[in-house]
């Protein structure tokens, strides 16, 4: 057989090698080179990998809590969760943990020393993303 049938032979492993190895989230552009060269067995190799799954990173400006008065931020905290029931006194620290776990939401109330009265969680303090 002619040499042009071997290269495209060739060249038709390496694109059905890279093919199956983009939809398994694989480097195509490897792949394609390897089925070039190995033809049937690089694309043998493709089909006994893994799916890659797509990692999500966690995003890189996480929200954060700021009190509306930075003097609050030294005050212990008392929040009342959804069923009513009163958590606290913890530290603004803690009050940001719980913030992240949901326990409590813009709706919750929380008290502080210097509030006179419980006042929702939106009225004292501010949810925002650090600037770039």
């Amino acid at each position: 057989m002619s040499l042009l049938f071997y290269i495209t032979i060739s060249l038709f492993w390496g694109w059905i090698t890279a093919h199956f190895a983009q939809k398994k989230g694989l480097n195509p552009r490897n792949w394609y080179i390897a089925g070039v060269l190995f033809c049937a067995l690089a694309f043998i190799m493709v089909l006994f990998q893994r799916k890659e799954t797509l990692k999500i990173p966690d995003p890189v400006h996480k929200p954060e809590l700021v009190p509306i008065y930075l003097s609050q931020r030294e005050y212990l905290w008392y929040y009342l969760n959804e069923a009513g029931q009163q958590f606290g006194p913890v530290n603004f620290q803690a009050l940001t943990r719980a913030w992240e776990n949901k326990k409590i939401q813009e709706e919750s109330y929380l008290w502080n020393e210097d509030l006179e009265d419980w006042k929702r969680f939106k009225e004292v303090l501010q949810i925002t993303t650090p600037k770039i």
